[in-house]
């Protein structure tokens, strides 16, 4: 991961974030909706690892792969800019509006463990604290 970022990094990472400057509070501003697009791009750009993780949560690697087979899911988390501490960190994953069980199926089996851990017929959302 980058530990020191140019401005011109920093807008490109919150460019594929969705972020701007105004959202940015204390350092840290919060993200949602990353589809797979988005990570290859974070990942390319080296701005996440994919042996990274956050807290209990699966590393990036298993969220990528799960999202490659399945798209319809998307990441959140949080992103910082304060001195020495520029990263990108994922805290869970949701999916709207499924209508493959065993998407549902494998979610279950890869983010279980989760802190707040949903699943319903047609939503699934895992949030690691």
């Amino acid at each position: 991961m980058v530990s020191f970022l140019s401005i011109e990094q920093q807008k490109l990472r919150d460019s594929i974030l969705g972020i701007n400057n105004a959202s940015y509070l204390y350092g840290v501003s919060n993200f949602d909706n990353l589809n797979l697009t988005q990570l290859s791009k974070l990942i390319e750009n080296d701005f996440i690892q994919l042996d990274d993780s956050f807290n209990d949560a699966p590393n990036v690697q298993v969220f990528f792969d799960f999202m490659t087979k399945y798209s319809i899911f998307k990441c959140f988390g949080f992103s910082t800019r304060r001195k020495n501490d520029y990263c990108v960190v994922i805290s869970g994953i949701e999916g709207r509006d499924i209508d493959d069980k065993h998407a549902i199926i494998e979610f279950s089996n890869n983010f279980r463990l989760a802190d707040e851990f949903h699943v319903s017929l047609d939503y699934c959302r895992a949030w690691y604290d």
